[in-house]
């Protein structure tokens, strides 16, 4: 059971998190065959990574507000559908011979310890159901992580990771001195000029 101070966090998660995943609908609703194309296998990776992420801190947000439900096991469930979906579509992009790039492998690195972080805290909460402030403590913070890790996939869906902070930073670390130039949009072919 929940303590009640945590009860405004867990609704605002819930309110924010159904608000974020009407928008990945939308994102992916606009140009479905850009997201799910053969072409663009890292595409797809990141939709499934970002709706995983957040249907898992909805249901986990949702469990929460449920009064007097002890929450540990249905967590456990949630997070390892999670774990498992993430395992299954990483499996299913090399199977079919789609390279993992840098930055979905990271992510899928990413994921697999915070789903794995959301089991562990859970069954803690499942053996101490009464004195668990630190376990719940740390089941929030993973789900604050997985957020960031779902709104940075959704990010790559529209693209705007190309000039990101992270993605200038791993280039340079890792050497990569390909130059982006300014983006091109669908109907040009010449780059438009910065603003």
């Amino acid at each position: 059971m929940i303590p009640q101070e945590f009860i405004t966090f867990f609704a605002a998660s819930l309110a924010a998190d159904g608000a974020l995943i009407g928008l990945l609908f939308v994102a992916i609703a606009i140009e479905p065959e850009r997201t799910f194309s053969e072409a663009n296998p890292e595409r797809e990776l990141a939709a499934n990574s970002a709706f995983s992420a957040l249907v898992n801190a909805f249901i986990v947000s949702m469990l929460a507000l449920i009064p007097r439900f002890e929450i540990g096991w249905g967590i456990v469930a949630v997070a390892g559908l999670a774990l498992l979906n993430t395992i299954v579509q990483t499996a299913d992009k090399l199977h079919r011979g789609q390279g993992m790039f840098n930055r979905s492998l990271f992510f899928t690195v990413g994921g697999l310890i915070l789903y794995s972080l959301e089991i562990y805290y859970s069954i803690q909460i499942i053996r101490q159901p009464r004195n668990n402030l630190d376990s719940l403590y740390g089941l929030i913070f993973v789900l604050v992580a997985i957020y960031g890790v779902a709104l940075t996939r959704a990010w790559t869906l529209l693209g705007a990771d190309r000039r990101s902070f992270v993605r200038v930073l791993l280039d340079v670390v890792t050497g990569n001195r390909m130059a982006r130039g300014p983006l091109l949009s669908r109907d040009q072919t010449k780059p438009t000029p910065p603003r």
